[in-house]
């Protein structure tokens, strides 16, 4: 059944797809016009992508609707092609989930080699999906990992959005998603308890039980093709929803959009972490994100 279901959103996908070369799309979200122009020889990626994104955004919807989410990453991936194709599957599912009449606060907590992290604007909103973008470009890439990657991530979500010390609200309707890359070991409940709707992107593993529902299981297989394609659409959809020198119908060149994005900064923030050497002792710094993430990784080498 699973298997069918997957067949016909991919059916659906290339329809889409395919309708989309010959109309603009006026008015959708500024993510979805990047998928209006789709180049032939990467058809079939673009709708494997587009298909993943609505997956992403068909759990909202589950139960009634869910009113927050939380992107969960395992950055263990066993090689950079592979992370950088994980870390582009981030993107768009931040950029799905926080755009157009359905968007609802959405944080990305991480697993890092040291233990995981989560970081919030100090100002009275939520975090934006381009702030999120910019959070994913700090990630390092380190390799496989010997910790827990989602049982760390799965706490501390849990704790940080039941004690929601920010501004953003947090609704008990919570929506996980994660990106897992090997089979993980639930060592605390938090994942079920924390999350009542829960979806599941592997890149070229088993699926680890996190999806509350089959169909909401989406594995993804590492092709060099694919990796292109998502680099694509992320310099799209970057370029048209954080752009501040332009109209989002117009595309920036690859290396403009480069000095753009270089020239963005986060605003000052907070992070919120915990690391793997005391697991349960939950922290936060105000110290620039950037600067935290190095030193960091120099106080845990």
């Amino acid at each position: 059944m699973a298997n069918l279901v997957s067949f016909i959103c991919l059916c659906l996908s290339f329809l889409w797809l395919s309708n989309a070369q010959e109309a603009p799309c006026e008015n959708c979200s500024c993510w979805e016009k990047c998928f209006a122009s789709v180049p032939p020889s990467r058809a079939p990626q673009y709708a494997q992508l587009f298909q993943f994104v609505n997956q992403v955004r068909a759990g909202k919807l589950i139960d009634g609707g869910v009113k927050s989410s939380a992107l969960l990453l395992d950055s263990s991936q066993p090689d950079m092609n592979s992370f950088r194709l994980q870390r582009n599957l981030v993107k768009l599912a931040a950029y799905a989930l926080n755009s157009g009449p359905q968007c609802n606060p959405t944080a990305l907590v991480s697993q890092v080699p040291w233990g995981a992290f989560w970081w919030f604007p100090t100002e009275d909103i939520c975090p934006t999906a381009c702030e999120l973008d910019k959070i994913i470009n700090y990630l390092p890439y380190s390799g496989q990992s010997s910790i827990n990657p989602m049982g760390l991530t799965c706490y501390l979500a849990f704790r940080s959005m039941f004690g929601n010390p920010f501004k953003c609200q947090f609704s008990y309707m919570r929506y996980g998603v994660a990106f897992t890359n090997s089979p993980q070991t639930y060592e605390k409940p938090w994942c079920y308890i924390g999350f009542q709707v829960r979806s599941e992107v592997s890149i070229s593993t088993p699926s680890s039980g996190f999806a509350s529902a089959p169909w909401l299981q989406n594995s993804i297989t590492y092709s060099p093709s694919l990796l292109a394609a998502s680099e694509s659409l992320v310099r799209c959809v970057t370029g048209s929803c954080c752009s501040t020198s332009r109209s989002a119908s117009t595309l920036l060149t690859e290396e403009a959009l480069e000095n753009e994005e270089s020239s963005r900064s986060l605003p000052d923030g907070t992070t919120v972490y915990v690391e793997a050497t005391n697991p349960h002792a939950v922290k936060e710094t105000n110290e620039s994100l950037l600067q935290f993430l190095s030193n960091q990784e120099n106080k845990f080498v």
